[in-house]
């Protein structure tokens, strides 16, 4: 296993560089969680899994997202409530893989780096540092208007913008 692509390792003016690392990444997140490859955009959702951060939307979705084509979503985050711990354990199988736990530093910046996107849905949130921090791999950033995300997340519009804000 090769691992996570360093930012080091990745010319950000070349594309090509670009998507090889981001392929790479992504293939090995897919391995560490035992998602399944092909050619589907991968949106996680990083948090602590509480209402505040938006888990109750995202469980009440699961269902609908499981029966979307061309998608993989993963949930990794500390569930503190029994209800969520017990929903999140149960996505083992169609779209969404849910994981009721923190990664540990190496796999919190392979799925930074290994994902197509970010989910943030927080209904409070100070900075969005989760995001931010994606943004430097070239995860787009999936957000709502809460806090610091609607400061560092430009909507895009069709043209330009780098992000998907939520109403």
């Amino acid at each position: 296993s090769k691992g996570i692509l360093a930012q080091s390792e990745i010319n950000p003016s070349d594309a090509e560089s670009i998507a090889y690392a981001k392929g790479m990444n992504k293939a090995e997140l897919r391995k560490k969680f035992g998602i399944s490859s092909g050619n589907t955009m991968q949106i996680t959702m990083m948090s602590r899994l509480v209402y505040e951060k938006g888990i109750d939307g995202v469980i009440k979705a699961a269902d609908a997202i499981n029966k979307m084509d061309g998608i993989n979503f993963l949930i990794v985050g500390e569930a503190s409530d029994e209800g969520a711990r017990q929903v999140i354990e149960k996505f083992k199988d169609g779209n969404v893989k849910g994981r009721p736990y923190f990664a540990n530093d190496v796999e919190r910046y392979l799925v930074l780096a290994g994902s197509d996107a970010i989910l943030s849905p927080s209904q409070s949130e100070p900075f969005g540092l989760v995001l931010v921090e994606g943004m430097k791999y070239g995860t787009v950033p999936i957000t709502t208007h809460a806090g610091g995300p609607k400061d560092t997340v430009q909507k895009f519009d069709g043209l330009n913008g780098y992000g998907f804000i939520l109403q």
